[in-house]
């Protein structure tokens, strides 16, 4: 048995044994109930740069910085303070198309974008210095168009780009590059990098824009491979791998664009999927999966391409939907969603892809 049907199995048993002693103390991670749940939405209404959100990250000092198609946003709970390219300025953002935002060990916003590289932002002088890519220089970055970033738990920073994935270490700022070489089989599967996650073990795990899915031991600097199988049914060649996010028991959690959820099982090397069905309205409300989040009570968002957001309960494997109502106020803004984050306080982030941001309250 998988760990992924463990999880199910163990989770449904110890439901069941805590309702025959009459439910006195709910089990840690069983599903919330969510009937009171709304959504406040934050749009360029309230002073947001843009509606389309592609990333969120809390730093250190408390602040909510918003990653939009139209600039960087500082968000201190009242007021949008906006952050764009400016060609006037010395020190500047090098693009507005931002993709993805992290914070490092020393403080540093790092910030990528999908045509300017990378920037580094000192938020003590806002001074940014700009990372791209550079022909004549193989310690540069490897392309300028960024679509993963990470900080590892050595303080690294990993950057998947369109044309390979990078290696930086924020001390000596050089990239180490890795390319797909056809003549080594633990080399990098694919170039086209998506998505990045570092798992509870140190390893970083890798999301292909062809389906592939790599592991990389930073200990032996080899990638394993989790790829297309014909003959498995387990298959998932020629989708993007949107997203990824650690699940209970080590189990490695796959959004995918266009054939629904995956459950990898590192261990016994085995995948569940979770995919929409039209007859049962409890499944995955949609294929095409944009973002992933196991929230701290145990609790898995995913956020689908029109869709809405769903919330997936591993005692009875249903998924919970919230979809936008005209009708109802406290909708979500939008059905698609670009990102999720848990900030420290415990609040659910809502990145969409045109109804701008969305903070989940409960009544």
């Amino acid at each position: 048995m998988s760990i992924c049907d463990r999880v199910f199995r163990l989770s449904a048993w110890l439901a069941l044994f805590w309702l025959m002693i009459g439910g006195m103390v709910s089990p840690s991670f069983a599903l919330e109930k969510f009937d009171n749940i709304a959504f406040d939405s934050l749009t360029f209404k309230e002073g947001l740069s843009q509606s389309t959100v592609t990333c969120i990250l809390q730093n250190r000092e408390g602040f909510l910085w918003v990653g939009t198609q139209d600039g960087l946003n500082r968000y201190d709970g009242y007021n949008f303070l906006v952050i764009k390219k400016d060609r006037k300025k010395e020190y500047s953002l090098s693009d507005n198309l931002i993709s993805r935002v992290v914070e490092d060990k020393s403080g540093y916003l790092w910030v990528g974008t999908t045509t300017g590289g990378l920037n580094r932002i000192d938020l003590d002088t806002f001074k940014i210095a700009q990372f791209k890519a550079d022909i004549s220089n193989k310690n540069s970055l490897s392309d300028n168009f960024i679509n993963a970033l990470i900080v590892d738990h050595n303080g690294m920073i990993w950057v998947g780009t369109s044309n390979g994935l990078n290696y930086l270490n924020p001390a000596n700022l050089f990239f180490t590059r890795y390319f797909n070489n056809p003549g080594k089989l633990d080399s990098l599967s694919n170039n086209e990098i998506i998505s990045l996650m570092e798992d509870s073990q140190g390893n970083i795990w890798i999301g292909t824009g062809s389906g592939e899915i790599d592991c990389f031991d930073p200990q032996r600097k080899s990638f394993t491979h989790w790829g297309y199988d014909p003959d498995k049914n387990n298959s998932f060649n020629q989708v993007r791998i949107s997203s990824m996010a650690e699940g209970p028991y080590g189990n490695i959690w796959i959004g995918t664009e266009g054939k629904g959820l995956l459950c990898l099982d590192p261990i016994q090397k085995k995948i569940k999927r979770y995919t929409h069905s039209f007859s049962n309205p409890w499944s995955l409300s949609s294929d095409i999966i944009y973002s992933l989040l196991w929230d701290r009570k145990g609790n898995l968002w995913v956020g689908t391409g029109e869709g809405g957001l769903n919330l997936f309960d591993p005692i009875t494997g249903k998924f919970e939907i919230f979809k936008r109502d005209i009708k109802k106020k406290n909708s979500i803004s939008d059905n698609s969603i670009f990102s999720l984050y848990e900030d420290r306080t415990g609040i659910i982030w809502v990145g969409t892809a045109v109804g701008g941001l969305n903070k989940i309250s409960y009544w």
